[in-house]
């Protein structure tokens, strides 16, 4: 079984790719949202989330981030309680959006007969509110680690 993921140290090397990454991973969300591609946008979201989300967890526990996905990133950041409460239960009901829009893009259920236009609008949507609370969580991430002196 191959090892663990684990996030690469920071050097300055690795702080250069990291923000060559950042940088352009906002300028595709703008892209992608323009041009009609949300769940393009809605997947850079939650991966810079994930990472901003990483990154705090890593610097209030002083330990090893590993990385994850959403839903287990905010239980174990709700623990910690460093970001607002009203934030992480938005990014909870962000997280259900995004899944609904990844994985139920094209099922037609009992309670979900909308058509593709609907759909599309809601993905939209996804994506800006995305967006927003990519902001909120990166602001949070930033205040954090000012406070605990870190550079993750």
């Amino acid at each position: 079984m191959p090892n663990k993921l684990v996030k690469a140290p920071t050097t300055p090397s690795i702080a250069k790719a990291k923000a060559i990454l950042f940088r352009e991973a906002f300028r595709r969300i703008d892209r992608a949202i323009a041009k009609g591609f949300h769940l393009e946008a809605i997947a850079i979201v939650e991966s810079l989330i994930c990472d901003r989300i990483e990154s705090t967890i890593s610097l209030v526990t002083t330990k090893e981030s590993y990385p994850d996905t959403l839903g287990p990133l905010l239980s174990q950041l709700r623990k910690l309680s460093v970001f607002p409460d009203e934030l992480i239960h938005e990014l909870d009901s962000w997280r259900r959006d995004r899944n609904l829009v990844m994985h139920q893009m094209v099922k037609i259920t009992n309670s979900d007969t909308t058509d593709w236009r609907s759909r599309m609008k809601f993905a939209r949507l996804t994506a800006l509110t995305g967006k927003s609370l990519l902001q909120n969580v990166n602001s949070n991430t930033n205040r954090i680690k000012r406070s605990y002196g870190g550079s993750k």
